[in-house]
């Protein structure tokens, strides 16, 4: 076995492909089940080229291994390119698995995990329902019973707690599923522990998703007048679906209430998590005034609507002698946003130092709080303009500015900001939108444009109802 192994590695290091697929393959034969065989051989196939072929050996290699960061890491990335024809049970069970782990980078996954959801037998019944023509169908032909097993599916479950759901469809289903579940409450027991786990759930998504699902204007008046009783977990979930259970008066007494471990993930996330970064907020320093009048209006925006609001992270690892070259030196994230990119940053380069701006307090908050948790203390995270940078007495070895610059009425002068920080001989890397690769938000700007609908909740909310299909 190692000497097949052995061989096998070494021509990987030599890239001879193809004598490696055929000593890992007859190693595989002769071992079968064998962890090193099928997780070298899933990694040939991805420096290969041939991501889609790598999906089957990764997948028995982490049903083998279920706590192999590296094999799912790797899976994770290969499902970037995956296009499912026919549902197994295989791929559901390392899917799912992957989606647990909550340090791996799941929007690559997203287009897979959501074409094979769709292909899952259990869901047949759900999403059958979710093709009601319109609201009254779906509310009349709805069955709990019928739907335990959809209801309780774990691919379901882990998926929409770490990926936005992009399919008009399925959003239009869970915006009838929520609107019913609000006007017959409380159910039957029966119905009401079947489907209790994905309450929960879906609370936690449409919060995630900043209440972006359609409310009408008669559930909109019975919601503004819904207080749920501090021991009716249901009724709190169900105002958590509208609202984010911090901004109930009797908020403080639902943490009291939190038995279910389930439960107390949504308690956690809408109120324990949200009032950690009010707290954060009054601690953070400001390294420059926010003196122009654009980026004060973008700080409006995110100060109201931090994003994204990520939950996971995940990267393959460096070598510890690229770690080491980092040693010591200053990273600048310029307009760090809610603190991924300097998160991943700093887990790739802990002997280094970085410093995250940007110009939301609760950005900045929700970034300190997620890299607390992550164990993280190479991060300082300031409050402070990219374009009064120039003046601070500073500089930086690395600068990084992803999806910021073109936001300012002149992004010359903001990278020029940022050039006059950079220390001789250091890098940078800026990314800015692209009006090719954007045109479609563009269309979009302007169909908004012709409704006359402005920037409110529930402009976006009638905005996202008139497109779908």
């Amino acid at each position: 076995i190692n000497a097949l192994l052995i061989s096998s590695v070494v021509c990987m290091q030599q890239k001879r492909w193809d004598d490696a697929e055929k000593l890992l393959v007859k190693g595989n034969d002769l071992y079968p089940g064998k962890l090193g065989f099928l997780s070298n051989l899933g990694r040939l196939y991805i420096l290969r080229g041939d991501t889609a072929k790598a999906v089957g050996p990764l997948q028995q290699a982490v049903l083998l291994a279920p706590d192999n960061h590296g094999n799912k890491n790797a899976l994770t990335g290969a499902y970037f390119t995956c296009a499912f024809q026919a549902f197994d049970e295989t791929t559901k069970k390392a899917m799912t698995l992957c989606l647990e782990d909550p340090n791996l980078p799941h929007p690559s996954m997203a287009n897979a995990w959501m074409g094979f959801l769709l292909l899952d037998p259990a869901m047949a019944p759900l999403l059958a329902l979710f093709d009601s023509p319109d609201y009254e169908s779906f509310s009349k032909n709805i069955d709990i019973a019928a739907l335990t097993d959809a209801f309780n599916n774990p691919l379901l479950l882990a998926g929409i707690k770490r990926i936005l759901l992009i399919n008009p469809r399925l959003e239009c289903g869970l915006t009838w599923l929520r609107r019913w579940l609000f006007e017959h409450h409380p159910l039957p027991d029966s119905d009401a522990a079947a489907i209790r786990p994905f309450l929960y759930i879906l609370a936690r998504y449409c919060f995630f998703t900043e209440y972006a699902f359609f409310v009408t204007q008669d559930e909109q008046k019975e919601i503004d007048g819904f207080s749920p009783a501090a021991d009716d977990e249901d009724a709190i979930a169900l105002y958590a679906c509208y609202k984010p259970l911090h901004t109930a008066q009797n908020h403080e007494a639902f943490i009291k209430a939190a038995n279910d471990p389930a439960f107390q993930h949504l308690i956690t996330q809408q109120i324990t998590e949200p009032l950690t970064e009010r707290a954060i907020q009054k601690d953070i320093e400001t390294i420059t005034p926010i003196d122009d009048k654009i980026s004060r209006a973008v700080q409006g925006q995110y100060e109201e609507s931090p994003y994204p609001r990520w939950t996971t992270t995940g990267s393959p690892p460096l070598p510890e002698v690229t770690k080491e070259k980092a040693r010591g030196k200053q990273i600048l994230v310029a307009g760090c946003g809610t603190g991924r990119e300097p998160a991943e940053l700093a887990l790739h380069f802990p002997y280094a130092h970085i410093t995250a701006v940007d110009l939301s307090q609760a950005s900045l908050s929700y970034g300190i709080r997620k890299s607390r948790e992550m164990g993280i203390t190479n991060i300082d995270f300031r409050q402070g303009d990219i374009l009064a940078l120039k003046d601070i007495e500073r500089r930086f070895d690395m600068i990084t500015s992803c999806g910021v610059l073109h936001h300012m009425d002149d992004p010359v002068a903001g990278w020029q900001s940022l050039l006059s920080i950079l220390a001789p001989g250091g890098i940078m890397k800026i990314a800015l939108y692209s009006k090719t690769a954007r045109h479609f938000i563009t269309e979009a700007r302007e169909m908004i444009a012709q409704q006359k609908l402005g920037d409110t909740p529930e402009d976006i909310r009638a905005f996202r109802q008139w497109i779908q299909p």
